[in-house]
């Protein structure tokens, strides 16, 4: 493995050499209610469907031609600096800000996670695993072969549990695809009103469970998030 430098995340060792290393006891069990933010299909003007296993490499732990990697945010404001904190400027500019357009433009849907292990990569269990926190802030190519490594481990963990770039007091989820969390199901009766009553019916097992997709404009937790967050809504 090639030693760790500031400034430049270290690449993983080989798939076998990775494998030798007993990846459960870096890992901790993870359920609850998460947000997921989709967008809109141009063809139809409807939501994209909010769960889909990404292999096109797009993102930090998407490998591409790896099992599949669903991201999702711990809240609704985390969720929020996941898509545009990239492009928001610092407190007081204008480029702070979000317009009507997006907000409409872009969905949210509720996900209910079941218990599941995850290698906790919040704290020192990233030394632990042979690396640091650029893990979690380095170059997206490096990135996604420790995802394949983790997607490929023996122990088929679930996914990844860790701190969001944009702000390390949030915690974002990265779900590898594995069986025990399909088939996904839409619970009409998972809203953002019904959180704190709403349960998980026995019928639908470990599977991933989402609520009805609602436009950002339209939750009732987006002014308040947009304010912790110290962002403008624009017309």
């Amino acid at each position: 493995m090639r030693k760790k430098t500031a400034g430049k995340l270290n690449a993983p060792p080989a798939q076998q050499e990775f494998n030798l290393i007993r990846l459960t006891s870096l890992c901790r069990k993870v359920g609850g209610v998460f947000y997921r933010l989709h967008s809109t299909d141009p063809g139809t003007g409807k939501p994209w469907p909010p769960l889909h296993f990404s292999r096109r490499g797009n993102s930090r732990f998407d490998s591409r031609g790896g099992v599949g990697t669903l991201c999702i945010a711990s809240t609704l404001p985390g969720a929020l600096m996941e898509l545009f904190d990239d492009h928001w400027g610092p407190v007081g500019s204008l480029g702070r800000s979000v317009t009507e357009l997006t907000l409409a433009e872009t969905w949210v849907s509720l996900v209910s996670l079941p218990r599941v292990t995850l290698l906790d990569a919040t704290g020192a269990n990233l030394s632990k695993l042979g690396t640091d926190a650029q893990l979690l802030t380095g170059n997206y190519s490096t990135t996604r072969k420790w995802a394949a490594r983790l997607m490929r481990h023996p122990d088929q963990i679930e996914g990844i549990l860790y701190r969001s770039r944009h702000d390390p007091d949030r915690l974002n989820v990265a779900l590898f695809e594995r069986d025990i969390l399909l088939p996904v199901a839409c619970d009409p009766g998972f809203t953002p009103e019904m959180i704190g009553s709403w349960r998980r019916k026995a019928a639908y097992g470990s599977g991933l469970i989402y609520g009805p997709a609602m436009t950002l404009r339209d939750h009732p937790k987006l002014n308040q998030s947009l304010v912790e967050l110290q962002v403008a809504r624009l017309p």
